[in-house]
């Protein structure tokens, strides 16, 4: 099962999920921390191409930072 924890505001806050057994099976403990401004990556030709559209969208900014891509999920939403 695929976990995610996310925090946006000024930066994105990023932690690790650590299971652990417990007698009632596994559970899970988020261990924050603090990722400061993220950039999207745009490492192969699909993320290229979205990195682009993001730029016209969001134009006074050089960097894709994540927090903008949480914050808006409209524009992922026009993507596809």
């Amino acid at each position: 099962m695929t976990k995610c924890v996310m925090g946006p505001g000024t930066g994105l806050g990023v932690c690790g999920i650590v299971p652990y057994e417990t007698e009632k099976g596994i559970k899970y403990k988020v261990c924050p921390g603090e990722g400061g401004h993220s950039s999207f990556p745009g490492v192969n030709e699909e993320s290229r191409k979205f990195y682009d559209f993001m730029r016209l969208q969001i134009s006074n900014f050089y960097q894709i930072f994540l927090e903008l891509l949480i914050q808006d999920l409209n524009h992922i939403i026009k993507w596809h």
